[in-house]
């Protein structure tokens, strides 16, 4: 039986190997890309205190819509220099303050999120300096594409996407991949689990790759199924559908709403935000462990440093003209539906126990880019060691 799932592990392997060492690679690549960027943003999001109180909200949101008219004027000229011959796209969204995020940290500037997604304006709450536009980083938005689709571009009408498809459809033979060299690992004989657990480094370089394909691969096996089977949930909907429903909950696909702004050109509604820094008092006087709050328009979020769903918060509904909070939904209290996604993502990029769980993902993934070229190595000796017999 064990001859057939070699078969089966190693013609399996030959063709979608690569494909995982791509996955692997860019994905240790992209587990640390938070604190990639506030490092590469540091002046941007750090601020100085010098025993100065916070603006409030409304004034930190009016000097951000201001800047934000500043920097869309300045583009709209150079947009209209770079697309002369050009038909303008009807369907582009104008730039929109969104909401305001406050963190427990003092020297940590505003931050005043865009509906664009990953982009944001960082005031200095204590000066009113506008400390510049952040956006994600180019590399990292490579990294991913090459993660996720292989650098393809996302067709915009939803027609078949291969790159994307190319990722799924080899993570799921990863899987099969996965189980059949836990079976072939499984030893016949007691005396046998030893040599499966420990890697030689005296008994030359062939008995090295192999140890290291074989016993790298059983104590990753646990971490490497969590990432894969996660994973999925963003190349297959009915993928993420049949793992919610385990948990009887249900998946509906998030549809993104279009900005209320009117036609293309003409100017944003600003926002009313006058009652916004009330909110963020009440909840921070109520939350005194918080690390981020987030205003919106009639809604705010708490979120806490804690293990677990990294996107967990406790959810607010608030008269935006008074800011009294009309209805409080703690994190433990909200359906699953709310709760899946977060944890599904947590897992998948190792958040779940912050630098702890993100060092224990990169040395994960670092094996699984080893596991598929030391397969190839082994594979190679063999079919080379067979044709000189």
């Amino acid at each position: 039986m064990k001859k057939i799932f070699k078969n089966i592990h190693v013609w399996l392997a030959i063709p979608v190997g690569i494909v995982f060492v791509i996955i692997s690679f860019t994905g240790g690549m992209l587990l640390f890309e938070d604190e990639i960027t506030a490092v590469a943003q540091a002046d941007m999001r750090t601020v100085e205190r010098n025993g100065k109180k916070a603006l409030p909200a409304d004034k930190v949101m009016a000097i951000a819509q201001a800047h934000l008219a500043t920097l869309e004027t300045a583009n709209t000229a150079k947009d209209k220099q770079k697309a002369e011959g050009k038909q303008a796209k009807d369907d582009e969204e104008p730039i929109m303050l969104k909401s305001l995020t406050i963190a427990a940290d003092p020297t940590q500037a505003y931050k005043v999120n865009l509906n664009k997604k990953r982009q944001a304006l960082y005031v200095n709450q204590y000066t009113g300096e506008v400390k510049g536009k952040a956006t994600r980083l180019e590399t990292m938005t490579t990294i991913q594409s090459l993660h996720r689709n292989l650098l393809q571009k996302r067709p915009k009408d939803d027609s078949f996407f291969l790159g994307k498809a190319v990722i799924g459809w080899s993570v799921l033979i990863v899987l099969l991949i996965f189980i059949t060299g836990f079976l072939i690992w499984l030893p016949s004989k007691a005396s046998m689990l030893k040599n499966r657990l420990s890697i030689n480094v005296t008994k030359g370089w062939r008995r090295f790759w192999y140890d290291l394909h074989v016993a790298g691969g059983f104590y990753a096996l646990t971490f490497l199924l969590i990432i894969a089977i996660t994973g999925l949930c963003y190349s297959f909907p009915w993928w993420r559908s049949g793992l919610y429903s385990l948990v009887g909950a249900k998946y509906e696909k998030e549809h993104k709403e279009k900005a209320q702004a009117g036609e293309k050109g003409d100017k944003p509604r600003t926002l009313d935000a006058h009652a916004w820094q009330k909110v963020a008092d009440q909840l921070a006087k109520t939350n005194p462990n918080y690390k981020t709050i987030e205003v919106s328009e009639g809604e705010a979020k708490v979120s806490f440093d804690r293990w677990g769903n990294q996107r967990a918060s406790d959810n607010y509904a608030f008269d935006n003209q008074t800011g009294k909070i009309t209805k409080a939904e703690r994190y433990e209290n909200q359906k699953a539906e709310k709760q899946l996604g977060g944890l599904i993502y947590s897992l998948h990029v190792c958040s779940w126990g912050g630098l702890f769980s993100k060092i224990l993902g990169l040395l994960v993934t670092l094996i699984g880019v080893i596991l598929p070229i030391t397969g190839y190595y082994l594979w190679a000796k063999r079919t080379l060691h067979k044709s000189k017999k």
